[in-house]
């Protein structure tokens, strides 16, 4: 009764477990696709953002050839170019953040190192399309899934023990003893 206690046990454990891992996979899966989203969303900031400040530069251009030409003041080009910078900073930060967002997403994978440009799937945001088994993929690598799966083990190998338990020991002998001027004498011996 008890080994049948132990294997029920075990069995249900083992399930447990198995709902865990799926829990947390799924949990990794969202987080890493969140994460590749927020890549994508900031490289489609970064590629307007160079595009506004292209026009900026334009502006300066023109600012500084329209006060050369004695048309406009020098406050208008100090304006166009203290707009100009703040683009060049706004420019600098969102690089950076991709950086970060990438390097956030190579430790949800498991890695040190962030994750390539080419596996987070090149596409801007408006028409971003990664294969779920991409996501699956790099969740897979991801640490705590990795642990789930060790535990998920250990608690199936508990419940084939528990179940190794249920079948009774058997121990089988025989004793042979050979007397000189006397018979000799066997016996046999059933253990259980």
């Amino acid at each position: 009764a008890k080994s049948i206690a132990m294997r029920v046990a075990g069995n249900a454990e083992a399930d447990a477990a198995a709902a865990r891992r799926d829990r947390v996979a799924a949990e990794i899966v969202r987080d890493v696709r969140s994460k590749a989203l927020d890549v994508a969303y900031l490289r489609e900031s970064l590629r307007l953002a160079r595009a506004i400040h292209d026009l900026h530069r334009v502006m300066v251009e023109s600012a500084s050839a329209m006060y050369a030409a004695g048309m406009e003041k020098q406050a208008m080009v100090l304006r166009a170019t203290a707009e100009e910078a703040m683009f060049e900073m706004h420019i600098r930060e969102l690089e950076r953040d991709i950086e970060i967002a990438r390097l956030e997403l190579g430790r949800l994978v498991g890695r040190d190192a962030a994750v390539g440009e080419d596996e987070i799937a090149g596409a801007p945001v408006k028409s971003l399309s990664v294969a779920p088994t991409n996501y699956a993929e790099l969740a897979r690598l991801h640490p705590m899934a990795k642990e789930m799966r060790a535990m998920e083990k250990m608690k199936k190998a508990d419940s084939a023990v528990a179940k190794a338990d249920l079948l009774p020991d058997f121990a089988v002998g025989v004793d042979y003893m050979a007397r000189p001027g006397r018979d000799s004498m066997m016996s046999f011996r059933l253990g259980l």
